[in-house]
């Protein structure tokens, strides 16, 4: 990667120096998947706000998401494999293709694993998606969005509701940096689907996909998907990493 920048999708804004290639400006993209926006559910909002106080509630837990780009000329892929501990101990993964990444922070300090070293890097500013979770869908109940009601899916562990709405442009900058939300600009609307467990009555999973633009590629499609597991379980705690400590021993 050629910075330091180690912002979940700063892979987004730096993927294109990371897989090695130069895309050419398009005019024309496939929009987003067809879904149905059929059938509205007026008892959605209740459902999603209590999912996410319980997931503001939350101390820990464990982290899977996939970023898949496409501009007509590649598709590059993201993988983000880890743990968010509160309020601000990280350690995730990042891969594509042949490059792995680790990365780690503790308070406001942060550092990178690349090419067998560990090396300062910047902080995520916000790295509880929860917290960005809700000030987006706090913003998109408050002005009527409508939600439309899916087939259940099984996530992990258990079946949930599915929900759709489309967020309008002037929130997408509000999602977590692994929901693409700083590539797009204010004009950009997002289709976004969030999975809450039946029994659980947590966010288990958050998709999103939305056709932007990137000044120096042109347009590309930007699909996500968060996956969230072992909500509060000791699997989720952050650890500091031995490499890290072996490396300022030394």
């Amino acid at each position: 990667m050629k910075s330091n920048k180690l912002w979940i999708v700063a892979a987004l804004l730096g993927c294109f120096g990371l897989v090695g290639c130069s895309p050419k400006p398009l005019t024309t993209l496939n929009q987003v998947p067809p879904i149905s926006l059929a059938k509205t559910d007026a008892e959605a909002w209740p459902i999603i706000q209590t999912a996410i106080q319980k997931g503001l509630q939350l101390h820990q837990y464990q982290i899977k998401a996939s970023v898949n780009l496409v501009d007509n000329s590649i598709n590059p892929s993201f993988t983000v494999y880890g743990s968010v501990e509160k309020p601000n101990e990280v350690s995730l993964g990042v891969h594509e293709g042949d490059t792995n990444i680790q990365f780690f922070q503790q308070g406001q300090s942060a550092f990178s694993f690349v090419n067998g070293h560990w090396t300062p890097s910047d902080p995520l500013p916000s790295p509880d998606v929860f917290q960005t979770y809700a000030k987006v869908l706090e913003g998109v109940e408050k002005m009527g969005t409508p939600v439309y009601l899916q087939p259940q899916q099984y996530v992990v562990d258990e079946y949930c509701w599915v929900f759709t709405m489309i967020v309008p442009g002037v929130d997408v900058e509000k999602l977590a940096t692994w929901d693409a939300g700083e590539v797009f600009p204010a004009s950009s609307h997002v289709l976004m689907t969030v999975m809450v467990g039946k029994h659980s009555g947590q966010i288990r999973e958050v998709e999103t996909s939305s056709v932007g633009s990137i000044s120096e590629v042109g347009p590309i499609q930007i699909s996500t998907d968060t996956i969230l597991f072992n909500l509060n379980k000791k699997y989720a705690k952050v650890n500091i990493p031995l490499s890290l400590v072996k490396q300022f021993k030394d």
